[in-house]
């Protein structure tokens, strides 16, 4: 393939700061993990471990250690200046707490020009629209800051909640992807959603 041809398939973007982004919705504000945040991932994972491994790939053996935060912010730092994702933590405006997460994973350019969502909220901030807001203001930035065309999620048929965020927002729903993901130690099948740039956002 023509290099020159290769080139007009990917969208000229400024691409994001990952020190300074930051991302502001009526109830929190969005901005990738920094160092100081550490104490409070490692707690609110630890505290959340039984609501959430039910819905994730993979915990260890053990509970959350700094060590694994540094882990994960390294490599989350890698992929963002990398160009392959984009994480934000989710804190609460009015007194700054870590809510959850929601990251833009497997970032594709070329003739694709997708991501995949994936995202978690901390079991006691559950029920008061942070994700809806955390998803909202997470697909906005891939279409209007990283210029990109679908935004993909996939969840499990059992996870009501995450479905129905899905659908408030607009995303359509795909169909089924057979044994998509191994969570829990299991194959499971997923329900694919998308949102395309042209799709309408509430």
């Amino acid at each position: 393939m023509p290099f020159s041809f290769v080139q007009t398939l990917r969208k000229k973007i400024t691409r994001p700061c990952f020190e300074t982004t930051q991302i502001n919705t009526p109830q929190l504000f969005l901005r990738p993990p920094q160092s100081g945040d550490c104490q409070s991932w490692v707690a609110l994972r630890n505290e959340s471990r039984d609501f959430l491994v039910p819905w994730e790939p993979s915990w260890p053996d053990r509970i959350i250690l700094e060590k694994d935060f540094r882990s994960m912010l390294k490599i989350r730092r890698k992929k963002w200046l990398n160009d392959n994702s984009y994480s934000f933590f989710l804190f609460r405006k009015d007194d700054g707490a870590l809510a959850g997460a929601i990251n833009l994973n497997n970032l594709v350019r070329g003739a694709g020009q997708y991501t995949t969502l994936g995202y978690w909220v901390g079991e006691k901030f559950t029920g008061k629209g942070y994700m809806t807001e955390a998803v909202a203001a997470a697909t906005d930035f891939a279409f209007d800051d990283l210029k990109l065309h679908k935004v993909i999620a996939a969840t499990l048929p059992d996870n009501i909640a995450s479905r129905r965020v899905l659908q408030k927002l607009g995303f359509t729903k795909e169909g089924m992807v057979r044994k998509h993901l191994k969570i829990a130690g299991q194959w499971r099948d997923h329900i694919l959603y998308s949102l395309l740039d042209s799709d309408p956002r509430p």
